[in-house]
Order: structure tokens, then sequence, then C-alpha cells
């Protein structure tokens, strides 16, 4: 996982003892950035992996065997388009866009934004890297353009001077995550021990919506999600968890009986037609929401 709130919920399962109570021992590793994460599953250091689905995508057409087998949550306005004041969107053409990671998950919501101001993902070059070093080439002004997500997006505002021009919450349901497990994992793993990892979730996730929990939330954030930053105070992760968007039961539901088919379906259309389709895939083998599903019953 990395320092992104939405993801939250793992540290609590693992805080609070929620995986150990089902007899799972599941170690957690936090990584600053996609691209030291993306390294370790490729790796085979992790074997299960918490990012966006667009990234899982782009994972698998990178040749790692993988398995989709949820989504957990959408980013709903924590992913920011940024710019300096003084930026003229349309003199964009030809030039640089930072970003955190160049995977279909990004560059799929930069084209939805490109396209709305008439831009095409053609006319411009990416450049990934990781949020802090993105955040620090903007407030330089080496990038007057970025793709970031909090915290680093919103220090990149605060320290660079800089215009929020379009965030998830701009096209919702745009940037949904989830888990993605290794193949030969997935395939070896009992079946039981995977339902058991989103039960602990499920009741992760509900512990930390309630109010009466909300003291020990914010030490599990300050010193798990966010390890070895500055701690953030109450009102910066209350503005950060309003930015993403948890799934209840209910949306868990749906989002993996027909959500994340359909999201993946207009994800391979985006890439076909953008010319990123690099190795190609069929949904239903690449996407197994059983264990989730059984999880909720």
């Amino acid at each position: 996982m990395t320092h992104w709130i939405a993801f939250a919920p793992i540290n609590v399962a693992d805080a609070k003892g929620f995986w150990k109570e089902l007899d799972l021992n599941i170690q957690v590793k936090n990584f600053s950035g996609e691209e030291d994460g993306g390294t370790a599953f490729r790796s085979k250091a992790t074997d299960i992996d918490v990012d966006m689905i667009g990234t899982f995508i782009g994972n698998y057409m990178d040749q790692i065997p993988l398995v989709v087998v949820a989504e957990m949550d959408w980013s709903n306005g924590g992913d920011k388009i940024i710019t300096k004041k003084d930026f003229d969107l349309s003199g964009v053409k030809g030039k640089t866009i930072g970003t955190y990671s160049d995977k279909p998950a990004a560059t799929f919501f930069i084209n939805k934004f490109l396209s709305a101001n008439g831009i095409s993902l053609k006319d411009i070059t990416l450049a990934s890297m990781e949020p802090e070093q993105l955040t620090q080439n903007f407030v330089s002004g080496r990038m007057p353009l970025i793709l970031n997500y909090d915290p680093q997006a919103i220090k990149a505002v605060k320290d660079g001077a800089g215009v929020v021009r379009a965030t998830t919450a701009t096209y919702p349901g745009s940037m949904p995550e989830g888990v993605s497990i290794r193949a030969d994992v997935f395939k070896a793993m009992p079946k039981e021990d995977l339902v058991n990892f989103f039960k602990g979730w499920i009741k992760a996730t509900k512990w930390a919506k309630d109010p009466a929990n909300w003291n020990d939330f914010v030490q599990i954030l300050n010193t798990k999600t966010f390890e070895g930053e500055e701690p953030y105070s109450e009102q910066e992760l209350k503005d950060m968890l309003a930015s993403v968007k948890l799934h209840s039961v209910a949306e868990l539901k749906e989002r993996n009986t027909t959500g994340i088919f359909e999201h993946i379906k207009e994800l391979r259309a985006f890439l076909e037609n953008t010319g990123g389709m690099s190795r190609d895939f069929k949904i239903e083998e690449l996407v197994d929401t059983s264990a989730i599903l059984k999880a909720m019953e």
C-alpha cells in the first residue's frame, strides 16, 4: 500500500487485530509512492497489491501475472490536476505533464481532463515520478502542470501557489481502487483466507467510519498510514477523508457485481483508442470477485 488515506482500513485491520481474529497472519508494507509499491509487487516482495484498478491493468500489460479480486473504494477528489495560477491550458500542447504514475488509472483520468479542454493525450508528454518529488518540482516551477494525490497534492497547492483545475470528483468513478493478487499466490491461497481478508477489511472500514473511534483512528493514520511523515492535524485528515469514498457493504456488492467490470471495459476502450493496448486481455479471466462477494453473505 502507499501513503493514501483510502487504504487506511488495511492499517486498521492490522492494528486492531481484525485479521488475527480470523487466523490470518498478514504483514503490511507501506510504500511512499506508486513506483516503489509496483516494484515490490513485480519482484514478488509483496503478494497482494492495494492500488487503482487501472494500475492493475497496466501491471498485467507489463507482464505481471495477477488477478483483480475486488474494488474497495474511489478516489473522489483526492487526485488533483494542479497548475500554476498563470498557466494557460491552451498552450499545453507539446508540454510535459508531471504525474505520479503513467499506468492506465492515471492516464485515463488525465485524458478525461484534457479531452474536456479540447486537447489529446497524444499532444503532451508524461513524466512519472514519486509524489514527493512531483510536488517539489511543482513548487520550484520546473513543472507547472501536475497530477498528484493527497497529501502531496495539498502540499503542492499550498506551497507552490497552485490552482486545482480538476479532481477525481469532477469525473465521479473515474479512479476506482481495489485489490489484486499475484496469480500464483491466488491459485495457492485457500479461498477462505481471501474471504477472511475481505471480512477484516469490511470490519475495519465500519470501525473507521464510527465517530466513537475517531481519536484512535487519528493515531493509526498518523503512525501507520502516513508513517514517517509529520503528523497531520485532525482537520487535514478530515479533509483527506472527504476526498475519498470508502464503499459501504451495499456499494461493495454493486461495484463487485457489475461496476468494476464496466469500468474495465471503459479502460479497455480508452487504451484501444489511444494506442495503449500493449497486451490483450479478457476481463472474465483477469477479474474474480467471488471472495469479496462471499465475505458479504
